[in-house]
């Protein structure tokens, strides 16, 4: 008898996801054979799990239980994938998931419900919902605990809580969403607060302790648990790249390849990549030795990579504007373009930025060969040694300087809050003081108010969205802003303000005032485009996402992620700029300064 190879395979791997698994979890978690492999590759597997992503995600943020705090959600997510893998057609999975857990009020079927519910409302009944004012649950990833604390509940707009509230917009009725194919959702958002039935998880779902990172179902559940907030909270879902559920199965499928954990990483980095958001990104805590660099940084320039800054140059055996062509003998640009695929960034000058300082990121203590040409066209190979977390190059040129007779220039990275309002106030009439704003301004916003053109000046507006139904179905924004306040200034100087596309978040809301109430002239490139508070979520205290958490529009109204603050005269540098060493937005400056000053 022949049989068709095709079907033959096809009934194996039907056979082996029915079967093997019900065998042991266990097995599945040591195996990494490549049955296993090819086993969890196919759609029907992937499906699975996208379908179990979306219910773990609309039950565990918008399901107004209490006691459904007390789960261990990676657990739950490490176990429910390793059930949902089992099934091999829809019932089937249907099936699995519901057996999770006994409720009426959260459930999965093949069929929408047959007709809408009758729905109630009750004008005596209070009732219970979530409320998200963005991703509430989130820590300040950059303070210690103590003062984490204080952040998280006395200083962070987000939050999240079940309230109760007597509302007659409140219907006690069923939503329904359209998961995949005929699979739907039916969940209940808003319960009587005196209702005491709730989710009972079932005996079959036990949460075993698993945490074997190498694991795939590890890897699975953390993919899962990250999607599930950038899905759910992330405040801009008209700039993601890829439809939400491409992005989700793309992750699955790569993620249960037998990889090492650098890779996963990757894996990991291409889901905040899609987001387009200059703030996001997914480090490993354990890892930060990994992402060391030699003292160098560099730029792009009409399709060349340049160095534009080295910790003594003259030793190291570089100089500023030497063309790197190959990374360990491999090609620069090719490297710089496979890395931009994992760097998340709301603007393309940005997203370079990012990737040409990851691109030659390594373990610390570790050496990499760079390949470059001089400026008289000459090869040389440099070995250089990764000893900096994040270099920083030295401005040559002094915290402040008298360029010419009547040009001033000052350094806001490295001059104190002090030393820059003195300079102010003692740079006349008829001078020109230039101020270095690149990439970070190391002063407060309220040095503002030596500037001031009015009595009072608004910031950007921040809007939080109030988030109560899954998968951005509806949301709402609690808009805010803040005042800077003073007296009308005695400033006698013009002030020239330079900026480039790293300039991102604080540099953002400090150059906004400056563009919108006229402060000054602002000589360089189009800011990075991504400002707001960032959130952050952890998976096993070791995977921590990172991201934007609110909306923030200019003072116009105007849209400033993905576009950046343009500057009032744009100078990007040149092929040969960057060849002679040139700092050519400092330059154009002191070009535009003594015209205005002489005519």
């Amino acid at each position: 008898m022949i049989i068709d190879n095709y079907k033959l395979i096809s009934y194996v791997k039907r056979i082996v996801c029915n079967k093997i698994f019900h065998l042991s979890i266990l097995f599945l978690l040591l195996s990494q054979s490549s049955l296993c492999t090819e086993l969890i590759q196919t759609d029907r597997c992937v499906k699975n799990l996208a379908i179990f992503t979306k219910m773990y995600g609309a039950l565990r943020y918008f399901y107004p239980c209490r006691s459904l705090k007390k789960i261990n959600w990676e657990q739950f997510l490490i176990n429910g994938s390793s059930k949902v893998l089992t099934a091999t057609n829809d019932s089937e999975l249907v099936s699995i998931i519901n057996n999770f857990y006994s409720s009426e009020s959260v459930y999965l079927a093949i069929i929408p419900l047959k007709s809408e519910p009758q729905t109630s409302i009750y004008n005596s009944r209070k009732y219970k919902y979530w409320k998200h004012n963005g991703y509430g649950q989130s820590d300040n990833a950059f303070l210690p605990p103590f003062f984490n604390f204080i952040y998280r509940n006395f200083l962070t707009p987000y939050g999240s809580r079940i309230a109760t509230q007597k509302n007659k917009c409140f219907q006690d009725s069923t939503y329904t969403y359209l998961l995949e194919d005929s699979i739907f959702l039916h969940i209940r958002h808003f319960l009587p607060k005196c209702q005491g039935k709730c989710v009972r998880f079932k005996t079959s779902m036990t949460f075993n302790s698993i945490s074997d990172d190498d694991s795939i179902l590890y890897r699975i559940s953390a993919v899962i648990y990250f999607w599930s907030i950038l899905r759910n909270f992330y405040p801009y879902p008209e700039v993601v790249a890829k439809e939400w559920d491409s992005i989700l199965k793309e992750a699955l499928s790569k993620t249960i390849e037998k990889i090492n954990n650098e890779s996963f990483l990757q894996t990991l980095n291409k889901l905040t990549a899609e987001v387009n958001d200059g703030h996001a990104q997914i480090i490993n805590i354990e890892e930060f030795d990994r992402q060391y660099t030699p003292p160098v940084s560099l730029s792009l320039v009409d399709s060349t990579i340049f160095v534009t800054g080295c910790k003594n140059c003259d030793s190291l055996g570089l100089k500023v504007g030497d063309e790197l062509l190959k990374i360990d003998g491999n090609n620069a640009l090719q490297l710089l373009e496979e890395i931009s695929k994992y760097v998340s960034a709301a603007t393309y000058h940005f997203k370079n930025y990012r990737a040409l300082y990851r691109i030659l990121e390594g373990l610390k203590g570790t050496f990499v060969t760079l390949t470059l040409r001089d400026s008289n066209d000459s090869i040389k190979h440099i070995i250089l040694e990764r000893t900096n977390y994040y270099f920083k190059p030295d401005n040559p040129i002094p915290v402040k300087k008298i360029i010419d007779q009547n040009i001033i220039y000052l350094d806001a990275n490295r001059a104190s809050s002090k030393k820059v309002k003195q300079t102010i106030a003692t740079t006349g009439e008829g001078e020109i003081l230039i101020i270095d704003l690149r990439p970070f301004p190391n002063v407060q916003t309220n040095i503002l108010r030596t500037l001031m053109k009015s009595n009072k000046m608004e910031s950007q507006k921040w809007l939080v969205p109030e988030i109560i139904f899954p998968f951005q179905y509806e949301y709402h924004y609690d808009s805010t802003s803040w005042v800077i306040r003073g007296k009308k200034p005695s400033v006698k100087c013009n002030i020239i303000f330079l900026i480039n596309g790293e300039a991102l978040s604080y540099s953002e809301t400090f150059i906004s005032f400056i563009k919108y109430y006229n402060i000054g002239t602002l000589i360089g490139e189009p800011t990075a485009g991504s400002n707001g508070n960032v959130v952050s979520a952890t998976f096993d205290k070791k995977y921590r996402l990172l991201f934007t958490g609110m909306r923030v529009l200019n003072q116009d109204g105007s849209n400033l992620h993905g576009y950046g603050i343009p500057p009032d005269i744009e100078v990007r540098p040149t092929y040969q700029g960057m060849r002679n060493g040139k700092d050519e937005i400092l330059d154009r400056a002191i070009e535009y300064a003594k015209s205005f000053t002489f005519n």
